[in-house]
């Protein structure tokens, strides 16, 4: 459109697809200015998280996600995940798919868990396309890559006694807990990050600024497309317990949440479950001042 090629948007909208694409820019103009968006753009996407969260719209709060993951490692989101490796390109990832893995599917999870400590299956078929310092190179950002084990359980009032009751994981078809209607309850998430507790920058090379290790805990529920909580989690030891406070539906009847642990910049590493909750009828004759009054010691607050 000539009317728009002179317009900083479009500018800014090409130097993104350049960077996502790992397209050659043709002077150092271009990259600082392209420096100076990928900069901006973070704190506009963290408004623009705020602000759907805030409508309670729960595709387009993920799409958001993904997109800062995708200005973090420079990759386009639906791109193959190997590619956010350091030296991976799209004429030799395709190598990946010779390393014998532990599932059907290759993803950074499943090709950590099969190379970890076990240098060699990953070693042996890289050869093919890479030299032995770059394999070590891919092969340390792997290991590096976090690891993030997940407790979930459901705290609130049923009938006349306050609870924390597990979420187990995957659940069963039958595995549902019972929940009153209209009623406010709490989302306790025990997160546990394996390996040493010293926690490095994201790996990130493309990206101007270093940016440390991030996540977004997401709860919503997928059939009507509605945000019911967010939290951003910054780590500070190997364990976190955070929690997501909602308000369960007017209307009884089964409904299944999903929470989603989106990293804020790395692709490939998010995480998601289930929770089916069974909403039955109203809590009768209590209400939520009464429970917050005869509730002894609290949910944990952390």
């Amino acid at each position: 459109d000539p009317l728009t090629y002179d317009s900083p948007h479009t500018k800014t909208f090409l130097l993104m697809q350049a960077h996502f694409s790992h397209l050659p820019l043709p002077n150092a103009d271009y990259l600082t200015d392209t420096k100076s968006v990928l900069d901006q753009s973070i704190r506009i996407l963290q408004a623009m998280i705020d602000v759907v969260a805030e409508r309670g719209w729960l595709a387009t709060t993920l799409r958001v996600q993904q997109i800062m993951q995708s200005v973090i490692q420079a990759r386009w989101y639906d791109d193959p995940i190997v590619l956010t490796l350091p030296n991976v390109e799209t004429y030799n990832y395709t190598v990946f798919n010779k390393i014998r893995l532990k599932f059907p599917f290759l993803t950074l999870p499943v090709l950590k868990e099969t190379c970890f400590k076990n240098y060699e299956a990953m070693a042996g078929p890289l050869r093919d396309e890479f030299s032995e310092p770059e394999i070590e190179l891919i092969y340390r950002v792997i290991c590096d890559m976090p690891t993030v084990n997940i407790e979930i359980s459901l705290g609130g009032y049923y009938k006349t006694s306050e609870l924390v009751r597990p979420v187990n994981q995957p659940p069963k078809r039958d595995d549902w807990i019972e929940v009153h209607s209209d009623q406010e309850y709490t989302l306790i998430i025990n997160l546990h990050r394996l390996g040493p507790k010293k926690f490095e920058s994201i790996h990130c090379p493309k990206f101007p600024k270093g940016k440390d290790e991030g996540w977004f805990l997401t709860l919503g529920s997928v059939s009507n497309g509605e945000l019911l909580a967010l939290k951003r989690v910054a780590y500070r030891g190997n364990r976190s317990t955070q929690q997501l406070c909602f308000r369960t539906p007017v209307k009884t009847g089964r409904v299944i949440y999903t929470l989603y642990l989106m990293s804020d910049g790395y692709l490939g590493l998010d995480q998601q479950y289930d929770i089916q909750v069974d909403v039955t009828g109203p809590l009768e004759n209590f209400s939520e001042s009464d429970a917050y009054n005869q509730l002894p010691m609290g949910l944990p607050n952390k």
